[in-house]
């Protein structure tokens, strides 16, 4: 008995795949190149080598057809999104700095209201005194005075 060809054991479990993926949700049963390939072990290469890349695009078109509420965006549908949420962003960021300039300005007016110069408020800390050592000089407490 002869044995059956590499090249018709991938076919046979590609269409049985996409038979069954056709009916499917999109989610559970992607229909690429590549995630066929992995479902049915084989390399991506084979698949492109014996042609079935044209019978997979059509599968997934049939897939589209036949679940037209799970339809994904086009690229540039997704692409749109982005934006939008970058510019939504954007705008929440703009509002709260807004906020924190209205909330320094305050600031400044009550320190001139106290008689304190705004400008002080914006002077840079000094640096802390390092002339000399301060290793050792922990507060130590003998055991008599417990």
């Amino acid at each position: 008995m002869a044995r059956s060809s590499r090249e018709a054991e991938i076919k046979k479990a590609t269409l049985a795949y996409l038979k069954i993926a056709e009916h499917g949700d999109p989610a559970r049963y992607p229909i690429d190149v590549r995630n066929v390939a992995r479902r049915i072990g084989c390399s991506p290469t084979l698949i492109y080598k014996y042609g079935l890349d044209s019978e997979i695009s059509s599968a997934r078109e049939r897939q589209v057809t036949n679940n037209p509420a799970a339809r994904k965006a086009s690229k540039r549908q997704k692409e749109k999104n982005a934006m939008r949420l970058a510019r939504q962003e954007a705008e929440k960021q703009i509002q709260v700095n807004k906020g924190l300039v209205a909330r320094l300005a305050l600031v400044e007016y009550n320190a001139a209201r106290l008689g304190i110069d705004p400008e002080e408020l914006y002077r840079p800390m000094p640096k802390p005194i390092r002339s000399t050592s301060r290793a050792g000089f922990r507060k130590r407490t003998s055991k008599r005075s417990r």
